[in-house]
C-alpha cells in the first residue's frame, strides 16, 4: 500500500489557506532566494531557533548556540542576491544574537531548566494516522525540544514575537500534534507542553516590556483522542483535494484562498494570488520568482 507523508506545517497551512497550501506543497514551490534582498521577520526567528537549539544540544552551552547560529548565518548569506542589503541582514543577525544571550540569562537566572533534561531537539517524529483512500498516512513534525522532567515528558515550542499568552493556546493544533507524535514515537505518555516566547528586540538595558514568557499547556488523553479525530477529518479533506487536483481540478477555483491581515508577512504568494483570480497568466510569475521546494522528509 502506498504511503502518504504529511508534514505538520503542511496540515496547518491547508487549514489556514488552501491556495497557499496548493502552491507551497502540492506544487512544491518556494521563493527563489536569489531574488531576496531584504530580511523578513521570520529570519530573526530562524536564527534564534538555531542558537537556542545549539544551546540545548550543548547542554546549556552558549558557545555551541553561537556556533550553530553562525553556521545558519553563513549558509543564509551564501544564498543571497549580491545586491542584498547586507546592513539590514547584519542587523537582523545581531538582534538574534542579543536575543539568544538574553534568553540564556532569563532561563538561568530563573532556574527554569533546573531538574530537567533535554531529551531531544528538533528530532523528526511521526504519527501513523491509518489508511485513507488507499494510502497509509503518516503525520511528520519536528518539535523544538522534548524535555524530561521529574513528572515525565514535556513538549516545548519556541516562538519569537509577542510574549502574551496566545488565545486558546490549549487548542494549538501544531502543539497537540507534536504531543501525539511524541507519545507514539517514544512509547510513553506526554504529560504536558509549553510555549517559550521571546520578543523580537535588541534587548537593551532600557527595555521595559516583558521580553520572555513561559506558558504551560495542559490537556487530557480524552482531549488528545478528540483532537486526533479532528486531524483525521482535515487529513481526509487534504487527501481528497490532492486526488481532485491530480484528476484535473482547476487550482484557481478548487483551492480556495483565505485572504486576511496576515497575508503580507505570512505568505510568499501575495503577488500571485490576485493574478490568479483576475484570470491573468500567473504561471510566468511562478516560473520567474519561485523554485522547487526541497524535500523535508
Amino acid at each position: 500500500m502506498p504511503e502518504l507523508l504529511i508534514r505538520n506545517s503542511e496540515l496547518t497551512l491547508f487549514m489556514r489557506c488552501q491556495r497557499s497550501w496548493m502552491l507551497s506543497y502540492y506544487r512544491q514551490l518556494q521563493p527563489d532566494w536569489k531574488l531576496r534582498t531584504e530580511p523578513k521577520v521570520y529570519d530573526v526567528g530562524n536564527f534564534v531557533h538555531a542558537g537556542v537549539g545549539g544551546y540545548y544540544l550543548g547542554d546549556h552551552d552558549i558557545d555551541r548556540g553561537l556556533e550553530d547560529m553562525g553556521q545558519l548565518r553563513d549558509e543564509t548569506y551564501a544564498k543571497l542576491n549580491p545586491d542584498s542589503n547586507m546592513r539590514a541582514w547584519d542587523k537582523t543577525y545581531e538582534m538574534a544574537k542579543r536575543m539568544l544571550f538574553a534568553y540564556t540569562h532569563w532561563v538561568e537566572d530563573n532556574g527554569l531548566d533546573v531538574g530537567e533534561e533535554t531529551f531531544a531537539v528538533e528530532e523528526r517524529l511521526a504519527l501513523t494516522l491509518g489508511t485513507i483512500r488507499g494510502y497509509t498516512v503518516h503525520l511528520h513534525g519536528q518539535p523544538d525540544r522534548i524535555v524530561r522532567t521529574p513528572s515525565g515528558l514535556v513538549v516545548e515550542d519556541w516562538k519569537t514575537g509577542p510574549t502574551e499568552r496566545p488565545f486558546l493556546l490549549e487548542g494549538d493544533w501544531q502543539l497537540l500534534n507534536y504531543v501525539m507524535m511524541a507519545q507514539e514515537t517514544y512509547g510513553e505518555p506526554v504529560l504536558g507542553a509549553r510555549h517559550r516566547r521571546m520578543k523580537r528586540s535588541m534587548h537593551t538595558a532600557r527595555s521595559k516590556s516583558q521580553q520572555f514568557a513561559q506558558h504551560p499547556v495542559s490537556f487530557s488523553q480524552d482531549r488528545l483522542a478528540t483532537h486526533r479525530e479532528h486531524v483525521m477529518v482535515q487529513v481526509n479533506l487534504m487527501v481528497d483535494k490532492t486526488i481532485a487536483l491530480n484528476e484535473g481540478l482547476d487550482p484557481v477555483t478548487g483551492a480556495t484562498p483565505n485572504r486576511n491581515s496576515n497575508c503580507n508577512w505570512d505568505c510568499a504568494f501575495t503577488n500571485v494570488c490576485p493574478q490568479m483570480d483576475d484570470g491573468d497568466d500567473y504561471e510566468y510569475l511562478l516560473h520567474d520568482s519561485f523554485i522547487e521546494r526541497p524535500s523535508e522528509l
